[in-house]
Formats: structure tokens, C-alpha cells, sequence
């Protein structure tokens, strides 16, 4: 229980010396009978909201063990009914807690600036993201996924690249079958981005592989001692297209279309986007801390 309060924390980007702190304060887990209804109402309602992040996660698939699955609950606003201006955040509340039960800062991280771009022929989209330094690839391909607008519904791989941008130095696959087609390849399990950068500042992730999807990842700067909550997301411009169209190729001849209501494929490709846009939203180009 105490290891799980623990990542749960780093998970979020917590300062460790606050983590180190606290845990040091908590002393030993002691088992106590529950005697409030309300008490017993919240730990039944976050155990239900933990099932229903389980679900989402893994659609009922994988068998999985996650000891930072609060983390998303957490992130969940409580406390309100109809207005949200009446409730809070339970993460923000434990860590400003935390923060003047320690006398410690709530964030202090060393991270990395990172321009991410994918060029579709007619325009790039631009993402630029702050991480941890520290930031597992397999997390980084959440982020990635969330300011993106991708659904993950493909495979995916990052290439690190050093001083010649055209010779790889790894390739991080996310499953064991990737390393059948490529000797070189490293399975992305427990490997972090602070392995590789600064020391190499060019990556490229690639999503569906079939669509090839090529984000160049470049490193920005490296900020030692980041006091601010992330990943966080500094700016974005640039639409995403929707999955399966078919490539830049696909996108370049479906994006015609869109703009133009008359044209005869018009009213079934909107059906088939749904609610794609041309333009990219104000409000996911707007900056915020990412939660992915």
C-alpha cells in the first residue's frame, strides 16, 4: 500500500523529496475499522471509479496490474452538483496539502522542451510539450496520443537519431513482436527519455504503421529544475486527421473534399468523420497540463 502511495505520486510528477518526506511522516499502515458513512461512501465510489478506469485502459483484454491506477480517479473533480466552480480536484488538494505539511515545493522535476511536428503536405501540425525528464516512452506515447487527438488504435515505435539524422541509434518498440523484424530494436519496457537525451536530440515516433504517421520529435532545452505541473502542453496549432484515411496521400484527398460541400463524396465523408474539423479547436490549442 505504501509502494502504491508512492508511485502514485511520482507518477504525477510530485516532487520526490516531498514523496520521500511524507512517507517517512506516514510511518506504518495500521488497519482500522471504517465506522463514518461517508468515508465508506467515497472509498465505494473511488473503487468503482478505479473499475471504470481499468475498463477504458484495457476494454476488458489484457489482464493488467497497475498500483497508480488513483491517478486518473483523482484527477476526477468531486465535491459539486451541477456547477464545478463549487468542487476541487483531490490530486491538487493532497499535493497542496503535502506541499505545507513538507515546507517543500509541490513540483521540481527536471525536464525537457520538445517541439513535435507531423508534416501533411499541406500544413504541419505543431505540438509543443514539456516532460519529465525521466518520462517513460511508453507514457510519452500516451501524451503524444492525447495532444494529438489520435485513439490508439495502432501500433507505434520512436527512432532516435544522433548527430546524422539519417542513421538511427535505437529503435524503441512497445512489444516483443517488434523485435522479430529488427536485431537492433530495444522493447520500450522501464526505458526512459533521459537515456537518450540531450545527449541525441532528434526522435521520430511513428504511429499506424500502415498510415505512417511521422512525428519529428526536437529537443528544445533541457530545464533542470522544472517548477511546474506536467506534462504540460505549450502550444499547439495544426489539425490532426482522422484514423484510417489513408496516409498524408489519403489525408491531402480527403481534406479537398471537406472543403468543398459540393463536391459529390462530401456528405458521406463528413458521416464517416463525424465530428472531425478543418481547424483546430480554440480550446485543444489552448495550454494546459496534459492528463494522459
Amino acid at each position: 500500500m505504501k509502494t502504491a502511495i508512492s508511485d502514485t505520486l511520482l507518477f504525477m510528477n510530485v516532487n520526490p523529496e516531498i514523496v520521500e518526506e511524507y512517507m517517512r511522516l506516514a510511518g506504518e499502515v495500521e488497519l482500522t475499522q471504517n465506522r463514518g458513512r461517508q468515508t465508506a461512501a467515497w472509498v465505494s465510489r473511488a473503487g468503482l471509479e478505479c473499475a471504470f478506469c481499468v475498463e477504458r485502459e484495457y476494454n476488458g483484454i489484457e489482464k493488467m496490474f497497475s498500483n497508480t491506477v488513483g491517478v486518473s480517479v483523482n484527477r476526477n473533480i468531486v465535491n459539486y452538483s451541477g456547477n464545478t466552480s463549487e468542487g476541487f480536484y483531490p490530486y491538487q488538494a493532497m499535493i497542496k496539502a503535502l506541499s505545507e505539511l513538507t515546507g517543500k515545493q509541490a513540483y521540481k522535476r527536471r525536464a525537457f522542451e520538445l517541439l513535435v511536428t507531423l508534416d501533411l503536405e499541406v500544413y504541419k501540425a505543431v505540438r509543443r510539450i514539456i516532460v519529465p525528464a525521466d518520462l517513460e516512452f511508453a507514457r510519452l506515447h500516451k501524451v503524444l496520443q492525447f495532444v494529438f487527438g489520435w485513439e490508439n488504435y495502432h501500433l507505434y515505435d520512436f527512432t532516435i537519431f544522433g548527430g546524422n539524422e539519417h542513421k538511427p541509434v535505437a529503435r524503441v518498440v512497445p512489444f516483443e513482436d517488434g523485435l522479430e523484424y529488427d536485431d537492433d530494436a530495444i522493447l520500450m519496457e522501464g526505458h526512459a527519455l533521459s537515456e537518450f537525451l540531450p545527449e541525441h536530440k532528434h526522435m521520430l515516433y511513428t504511429y499506424d504503421l500502415g498510415d505512417s504517421w511521422e512525428h519529428e520529435i526536437q529537443l528544445v532545452r533541457v530545464i533542470e529544475e522544472h517548477d511546474k505541473e506536467s506534462p504540460y502542453l505549450l502550444e499547439a496549432s495544426g489539425q490532426t486527421p482522422p484514423e484510417d484515411v489513408g496516409g498524408v496521400g489519403g489525408f491531402v484527398n480527403f481534406r479537398e473534399i471537406m472543403l468543398n460541400p459540393s463536391h459529390p463524396e462530401y456528405g458521406e465523408m463528413k458521416e464517416w468523420a463525424k465530428y472531425w474539423t478543418i481547424e483546430l479547436s480554440e480550446w485543444k490549442s489552448r495550454p494546459r497540463v496534459i492528463h494522459a
